[in-house]
């Protein structure tokens, strides 16, 4: 795979849709394949950020549901734990090493 940004593939939204799916914490750059992302879930099905969890891992697909929209993302980590997929609730953020922060 490349390693110029602009030669990855955008992600949309929905799959007839003409919006593409942006990092929450810079709203004017594009999420493509390949970048290495966190991604928020809430593992028990409701909102509650006490149940919140982050993965982390490089951006390999996206699933849509019934009516169009991202509901999964395939997430590959490069050590024992592999890839896995991800329920996704719409939330992607630039990846941050915790000397980062």
């Amino acid at each position: 795979m490349s390693t110029n940004k602009w030669a990855r593939a955008r992600i949309r939204v929905t799959i007839d849709g003409g919006s593409w799916l942006r990092y929450e914490d810079e709203k004017h750059e594009f999420v493509r394949m390949g970048d290495v992302v966190d991604v928020c879930a809430d593992a028990l099905g409701f909102d509650l950020n006490i149940h919140n969890y982050v993965f982390t891992g490089e951006l390999r697909g996206v699933s849509y549901n019934a009516y169009g929209r991202i509901d999964q993302v395939f997430l590959y980590r490069g050590d024992s734990l592999g890839e896995r997929l991800v329920d996704f609730d719409g939330c992607v953020y630039h990846h941050k090493e915790a000397s980062d922060e």
